[in-house]
């Protein structure tokens, strides 16, 4: 199993100049809470313990397994007794070593335990990795996850940093002020994923003891990459916070492009300023659009356009300007034979052109319509056949329980899946599109 990608970057997607990070994947301590003492007996500021008793506790599945029946593929073919472990006796959980961001249900983690564990702690020590330079621009340091299931809460050094809900979705937590003053801390994870909870937001992981019929084996905990940021005090936001590129104007030629804030003192002065290129020819450049005091974004439009003699022989060999499916106007058109891409340079400045913030990242212009009335699916204004409606992406590393994230990985999948004239993928694997690389590369 490829793992060079989990001391990568986990956001090619959205990077900042002079990057200052440290991932936090590989080994972390973890241990079983089956019976929720973690809290009650302080683990947050205690430490995980050496080991941890569990008395045995039974929990009704027969709601769960009658709603399978509803849902399930040949539901005549389920096992009845398909329950977890059901044994009286006391258990004893040793803490050990987890590999992150490898859940526990998998060999990867090093653990493989197919058990149902609703509530898990992890721990580990982390550095405060902000240099002198970093301090006096006084930059925050953020503790960042790609996403983890179900429900996280976090302490640092026994002090309560923050918490997030949700399976699905990056997140990160402030810790500048936890940490100031200190080299190392410790930063304490409980994880609540309940097996039993079918209200919770699950996709087709399952609850029962074994995967059968159109389920998998459950995810618990991180399940993507961990990574410590430094980031400036005042700075631009992404798309979780409200940052958003739209890319659908193909008539007018023109990025809208709505930044938004983050950090900003009140009465700060603040200008924001987009840059465009494409194969490495520069196309544009915004004027410093000024932030409203009393707004947390600036709207900045750019024109894409650009004259034909200005197109590089690279680009116009495999894109010619005289094909409308990749050209108008002047304007590269994205789609999935001509996938022509803009790089983009955006940038917050304060008073005196100081620059506060830069972010690489990038946009294909592209409209999409469903709505004529006609019928038909159509991409940048052309009627758009689909000659598979949806290929499933089924490939996965046994040991991961995840589709392959690597570069290597994606890239090869993605280019045979369009060789077979399919553009629209069904992910039925974990929930792949989450992994930023997949996005980027597709």
């Amino acid at each position: 199993m490829d793992t060079s990608h989990l001391h990568e970057y986990p956001r090619p997607d959205f990077q900042r100049a002079g990057l200052t990070w440290s991932s936090l994947n590989r080994q972390w301590d973890f241990v079983f809470d089956d019976n929720d003492v973690g809290l009650e007996q302080l683990w947050q500021k205690h430490g995980l313990p050496h080991r941890v008793v569990v008395t045995p506790s039974h929990h009704d599945n027969s709601s769960a397994f009658q709603t399978t029946q509803k849902i399930a593929a040949q539901p005549e073919k389920l096992s009845i007794n398909n329950v977890h472990d059901q044994s009286k006796a006391d258990k004893v959980y040793k803490k050990q070593q987890i590999n992150v961001p490898f859940v526990f249900q998998t060999t990867a983690s090093g653990i493989n335990n197919h058990d149902a564990h609703e509530v898990v702690w992890y721990e580990r020590n982390i550095p405060d990795i902000r240099g002198e330079n970093i301090h006096q621009h006084h930059d925050r340091l953020l503790l960042r996850f790609g996403a983890v299931d179900y429900e996280a809460t976090l302490w640092l050094d026994g002090e309560y940093i923050g918490s997030h809900r949700g399976g699905h979705v990056p997140f990160d937590v402030d810790i500048t002020d936890a940490i100031e003053g200190k080299p190392f801390a410790r930063v304490t994870i409980r994880v609540r994923d309940s097996p039993y909870d079918l209200t919770q937001p699950r996709g087709k992981q399952y609850w029962a003891a074994k995967p059968e019929s159109i389920f998998y084996t459950p995810s618990t905990g991180i399940w993507q990459s961990v990574w410590l940021e430094s980031v400036p005090s005042t700075r631009m936001a992404e798309s979780s916070y409200g940052t958003v590129l739209r890319s659908d104007d193909i008539e007018s030629g023109e990025l809208h492009a709505e930044v938004a804030l983050l950090g900003r003192r009140t009465g700060q002065e603040c200008y924001v300023e987009v840059e465009a290129s494409i194969a490495g020819v520069a196309v544009n450049k915004s004027e410093k659009v000024r932030v409203a005091r009393e707004q947390r974004s600036a709207q900045v439009d750019l024109d894409l356009r650009f004259a034909s003699d200005m197109v590089p022989e690279s680009l116009s060999l495999a894109n010619p300007l005289s094909d409308s499916t990749c050209w108008r106007n002047g304007l590269a058109l994205w789609s999935p034979e001509h996938p022509l891409f803009y790089d983009l340079i955006i940038r917050l400045y304060g008073n005196s052109d100081e620059l506060l913030d830069e972010i690489h990242t990038g946009t294909g212009m592209r409209s999409l319509n469903w709505t004529t009335g006609d019928g038909t699916f159509r991409l940048n204004g052309q009627p758009y056949f689909h000659a598979v409606s949806s290929l499933p992406d089924l490939v996965f590393s046994p040991a991961s329980l995840a589709p392959g994230a690597s570069p290597p990985e994606i890239h090869p999948r993605i280019c045979v899946a369009k060789s077979f004239g399919c553009y629209r993928v069904a992910i039925t694997t974990y929930i792949a599109c989450l992994f930023p690389t997949f996005l980027f590369f597709s």
